[in-house]
């Protein structure tokens, strides 16, 4: 038996060898591959070569080096083919494959100029086609270590692109659909990979994928973009793609992740790292893309933006569509500034920029940005809080700047102005700005104790036009100047301090701030009651002084105000009346002129008490010791009208003053002043005066008060910190005073006057007066001796005995 059964295996055998040979040798490269040939070019309308056809035991029927031409171009061509098939259905006419392997197959998709595929062709039934004799049936396809090279030719210029290693099964799922698995590379830097799966809906011509795609550089189809005006030189994408395509409109929903993607447009280039989803629509008719979705943006940036360059360390959502890019809230930084961001690009076309942005800011920022930025240097050290907001509006495709508005509320900062000691404080206020001005509105700050309150506009970084109010308790100042290329014009800088106005116009030089040349000129009103909170440090003084009245003065300056001495002065100064230590005058004139260091006062002219005084005076501020020389003229003074204005108003005071007095010296040094002049007094009373009251009371038993100078003297020289006259005289009706006066600067005195009695006077019948006028006949009647200071005069009385008992002798003789 079994010699039976292996006789019969060898039979079979044999007659299997024979029956493939047989096949291979005869039957297939004859009948089989003109059959093959034939039905492939009926159906597909295409040229078809086959280099040979056999049978193999394990892979049925092997074609090798088939390839299928679209004119002189292989559209399809493959190493090898094979199939098996069932023999039963043969007899029924059909050929039923149950799959088809392909090796190295190499096939070219084309995308036609009129947006159809060329592959769709070989799809389509043929009319007219021979009438078949066998009916082909394939059930599933595999295609191994193959290409595909794609071409579209509806870009201009073409694109194309090739899939390497592509590795693709498909499956026919009755009744009309073909179901596929693919996996491919792209040759690329680095090789981007995809995964595939899906369906193709014969009667619904409709195709459903699953895409799975690693490493895709979008720079590698900048074809199907870069007519938006759009670039992405750099970066990879990671996607998950579910699609659709049918009637030639291309649905897509992507989640991925984009890892350093660079998108560039005009002059702005945004790197990107998110995770993102969108929604896709490609038409391949009209070759119009639409498209939304989202991203979660990390540690991204985007440079090239109007006034920030760049913007760093983005994080947040961004949403975009065709219109544009959306966000409402972005961390980013930039400037060096840590900013909230809300943003829309519309119109990739004509893109529209609208940026809001926000933020908390430190101070000391700010001048660095107004530096780099504005080409404005602050001249402070500013310390604090802020908060900035800025908008920016851009049209990205014109040449015309970006329009850029932003504010800064200053919240409480500090203020150190170069070349000033104290600082400014609690400042507060909203500040806004753009690339062409910068408006303060209701700032506050506290300098020096006092809270002052400003607004104000500078127009012009390049060549600033300053407008600016500032105001406090004490002050009002409205000022305006414009600076150009280091040229400041002050064309208004006026106000009210406390009670005194002031107005200057001018030019100052800022090229070198140690030599600020100015050419200055400006009006004064000048409360002098103000001098007392102005001059605090002279406090004292000033109230023992009691300066009132307004002086109205007129000057220019021209010369280097850093070094005031040097610099060329003329003013005139002016007042209807003014007062010091409650003396009140009448009109006041006083010119001023400074050449070369060198003050000159030609005229200070001064209405006192129905009388003038007339001075001059020089002073070189060339030295350090200040000297100075003055000049003066008093005419006609009225001692019973000045009285009233003092301390001694109630006293029966009276005379006419005229003077004249020349005196110089060093500023701050008293004991180096020296000085002449003289003093006449007419029709004068001045017994109640302190320095005369004693006296009177020594030579007279009554009315002393009514004894009236019908003419006094005195020439005088001032010399070792005192005044001292040597020819004091004081006549009078009843008596006459001559003698040596001593006045020192701290107010003492040493005095050595001679009392002579006149012989004119009346007899009124007591012993005392008859004694009186017996002495009267002596002429000198003794002398007074005076000590003490002005306020608090001594006196002693020495009688002159030779020239009393003369008198009397002449007296008594002649009567």
């Amino acid at each position: 038996m079994k010699k039976k059964i292996l006789f019969i295996l060898i039979i079979m055998l044999l007659v299997t060898g024979v029956g493939i040979t047989y096949l291979n040798q005869v039957f297939l490269p004859i009948k089989i591959k003109s059959l093959i040939i034939r039905t492939l070019e009926e159906q597909t309308q295409k040229r078809v070569t086959l280099e040979s056809v056999q049978f193999n035991i394990f892979k049925g029927l092997v074609l090798r080096n088939l390839s299928l031409y679209d004119e002189t171009k292989p559209i399809i061509s493959l190493k090898e083919g094979s199939c098996a098939f069932f023999i039963l259905p043969l007899f029924q006419k059909k050929i039923v494959i149950p799959k088809v392997r392909l090796v190295s197959a190499v096939i070219f998709l084309e995308r036609r100029a009129n947006h159809t595929f060329n592959l769709k062709d070989l799809l389509v039934p043929r009319v007219g086609a021979t009438k078949k004799n066998f009916n082909i049936f394939v059930y599933s396809l595999s295609i191994t270590n193959s290409r595909i090279d794609f071409e579209d030719n509806a870009l201009s210029p073409k694109f194309t692109k090739s899939m390497d290693n592509l590795n693709l099964t498909l499956s026919l799922s009755l009744p009309s659909r073909i179901k596929f698995n693919l996996a491919s590379e792209i040759p690329a830097n680095p090789r981007i990979k995809i995964m595939v799966s899906g369906e193709f809906r014969i009667r619904e011509k409709q195709l459903i994928a699953k895409i799975a795609i690693k490493d895709l550089s979008p720079q590698e189809f900048s074809g199907y973009y870069e007519s938006l005006g759009v670039s992405i030189p750099e970066g990879t994408i990671d996607a998950l793609i579910n699609m659709t395509l049918k009637d030639e409109i291309l649905n897509a929903d992507l989640e991925g992740q984009n890892n350093g993607l660079v998108l560039s447009k005009n002059k702005i280039q945004a790197k990107l790292n998110s995770d993102m989803k969108v929604n896709l629509r490609y038409s391949l008719k009209d070759k119009q893309l639409s498209y939304s979705g989202g991203a979660n943006i990390t540690e991204s940036d985007i440079s090239g933006i109007a006034f920030f360059d760049r913007v760093a360390d983005i994080k947040g959502e961004l949403k975009f569509n065709n219109s544009g890019l959306f966000c409402d809230r972005l961390l980013a930084n930039s400037l060096g500034v840590p900013l909230k961001v809300k943003a829309e690009l519309t119109d990739f076309n004509n893109p529209l920029l609208n940026i809001n942005i926000s933020s908390s800011l430190g101070l000391d920022s700010l001048k660095r940005i107004l530096k780099d930025k504005f080409k404005f240097g602050l001249p402070a050290d500013i310390q604090g809080k802020a908060k900035l907001s800025l908008e920016i509006k851009a049209a990205l495709s014109s040449v015309e700047p970006p329009k850029i508005n932003g504010s800064l509320d200053i919240l409480n900062a500090t203020a150190k102005l170069d070349k000033i000691n104290s600082s400014i404080e609690e400042i507060a206020g909203r500040i806004e700005f753009s690339p062409l001005d910068l408006k303060w509105l209701d700032l506050h700050f506290k300098y020096s104790g006092i809270i002052y309150k400003t607004n104000g506009v500078l127009i012009d970084f390049k060549a600033p036009h300053i407008q600016l109010n500032l105001s406090s308790t004490d002050l009002s100042l409205q000022s305006k100047c414009t600076i150009n290329d280091k040229l400041v014009n002050l064309s208004e800088f006026s106000g009210r301090y406390f009670n005194s106005n002031f107005s200057l116009t001018g030019e100052i030089n800022t090229t070198d701030f140690s030599n600020l040349d100015a050419n200055i000129s400006g009006a004064l009103e000048i409360n002098l009651q103000d001098s007392k909170e102005i001059l605090k440090k002279f406090k004292d003084q000033l109230e023992q002084i009691k300066p009132a009245g307004i002086i109205n003065t007129k000057f220019t300056i021209n010369g280097n105000i850093n070094k005031i001495k040097s610099c060329l002065v003329q003013a005139k100064l002016s007042s209807p009346s003014i007062s010091f230590y409650g003396l009140q005058s009448g009109e006041f004139l006083l010119d001023y002129s400074q050449i070369e260091g060198i003050a000159d006062i030609p005229l200070i002219y001064l209405s006192l008490y129905d009388g003038t005084i007339k001075a001059s005076a020089k002073m070189n501020l060339n030295s350090d010791n200040l000297p100075y020389w003055v000049s003066a003229d008093i005419q006609d003074v009225k001692l019973e009208k000045l009285k009233l204005d003092t301390g001694a108003r109630e006293k029966d005071i009276a005379g006419t003053v005229q003077a004249e007095v020349k005196i110089n010296g060093f500023s701050g040094y008293l004991s180096k002043l020296s000085g002449a002049g003289k003093i006449i007094i007419t029709d004068g009373r001045l017994w109640q005066l302190n320095f005369f009251k004693g006296m009177g009371r020594l030579l007279f038993i009554k009315d002393f008060a009514n004894v009236v100078f019908s003419e006094g003297s005195c020439g005088f020289v001032i010399q070792d910190k005192s005044i001292f006259s040597d020819n004091l005289k004081l006549k009078s009706n009843l008596v006459g005073l001559s003698g040596v006066v001593k006045i020192s600067f701290d107010s003492s005195i040493d005095a050595t006057l001679n009392v002579e009695v006149s012989e004119d006077f009346p007899l009124t019948g007591t012993i005392k007066d008859v004694t009186t006028a017996i002495i009267g006949q002596a002429r000198r009647f003794g002398v007074i001796k005076v000590s003490g200071t002005l306020k608090e005069p001594k006196y002693k009385f020495e009688t002159a005995v030779t020239d009393i008992i003369k008198g009397l002798k002449d007296s008594i003789f002649r009567n």
